[in-house]
């Protein structure tokens, strides 16, 4: 029964606007024209009623450069705006209609000219934990750059704690807490347009630096005239605070040389390691010495669970005086 009264009420409204009737006199209905955007081009029809068709348009006034009045009464074209503009209204000019017996309507328009709406655009960031993270979740385009980001209010979304959102749509600080966050992030144009969105931030565990870590390792070494390959292996004893790590290490190999005014043989260096940790990771330095010898070899590793890989290169000293060039590589298991 509902369905059959609202069917009824439909064609009771329908007729009721079908008998609506004008006085026939000449009017022009378009109470104003829309915003022309600024670097396109647009038409838009004047709507005309009443008075004894065809129409013929005219002007009194000027349309702006770059706008033309066709013969139906569209008005067409368009500009582009002044750099740090974002609206511009033209002097105001009057559209004159004729009917075919010479009837008349005018009415004042303006054209304004806009600029393109502001748009943002979020993307995910991954941090780790306890690290010092700048990673990008937001961009702009359109309105008029250069733009400038900022936080949302809380209420739609706050950064991890420690974290805030800079002015390049970057999120900046060293997160406390893992978990998955939702952040509110606008931006502003120079001419005070503004647009908000919401970025997602994962906070993730790093890889667990401390413990001790035990593997081979191979290289060469060039000294003077001397080239050596020496093979193996790594023992490293480290703890990490947030975003470093140090310890101690063993380094138990043995040298075969290329060269017959060489010596090989076998050693047992030990020293200390330290550095930074950046995600899975670290970049630091070694440093040992015994066997009447001394090394300084910076270093990077990755970290992939309880794997770490990593390649060295450095200087070595001898107790007679010679130094050496040494480089190489590392595959390093976790010990548990």
């Amino acid at each position: 029964m509902k369905r059959v009264f609202l069917v009824i009420a439909f064609l009771l409204i329908s007729c009721t606007q079908q008998q609506v009737k004008t006085d026939g006199s000449l009017q022009i209905n378009t109470k104003e024209l829309p915003n022309w955007l600024s670097g396109g081009t647009a038409t838009f029809k004047i709507l005309v009623t009443g008075g004894t068709p065809p129409y013929a348009f005219s002007l009194s006034g000027n349309l702006p450069n770059g706008f033309n009045l066709g013969p139906d009464g569209t008005i067409g074209g368009g500009g582009s705006l002044p750099a740090g503009t974002s609206k511009k209204t033209f002097p105001p000019f009057i559209l004159v209609v004729t009917d075919s017996k010479g009837d008349k309507a005018e009415k004042s328009f303006a054209v304004t000219i806009i600029g393109p709406s502001i748009s943002i655009h979020t993307q995910l960031a991954t941090c780790i934990v306890k690290q010092k993270c700048d990673e990008l979740i937001a961009t702009a385009e359109k309105g008029n750059p250069p733009y400038s980001f900022q936080s949302d209010s809380f209420a739609e979304g706050a950064p991890p704690m420690g974290m805030i959102v800079d002015v390049n749509g970057h999120i900046l600080g060293t997160a406390s807490k893992e978990g998955d966050y939702s952040v509110g992030v606008c931006v502003k144009d120079t001419n005070g347009n503004s647009k908000c969105g919401h970025a997602q931030v994962k906070v993730q565990a790093g890889a667990a630096v401390e413990g001790d870590w035990n593997g081979p390792y191979g290289g060469i070494e060039i000294s003077g005239p001397c080239t050596t390959s020496n093979d193996g292996m790594f023992t490293f004893s480290l703890t990490e605070t947030e975003e470093s790590f140090s310890g101690s290490l063993i380094d138990e190999g043995n040298s075969v040389s290329r060269t017959e005014q060489c010596s090989g043989g076998s050693y047992r260096l030990s020293g200390k390691i330290s550095g930074t940790i950046s995600g899975n990771t670290l970049n630091g330095i070694m440093t040992e010495s015994g066997s009447g010898m001394s090394y300084k070899s910076p270093f990077t590793a990755t970290l992939d669970g309880d794997t770490m890989v990593g390649s060295y290169s450095g200087t070595g000293k001898f107790s007679d005086g010679g130094s050496s060039e040494v480089s190489g590589n590392f595959n390093l298991k976790k010990q548990s």
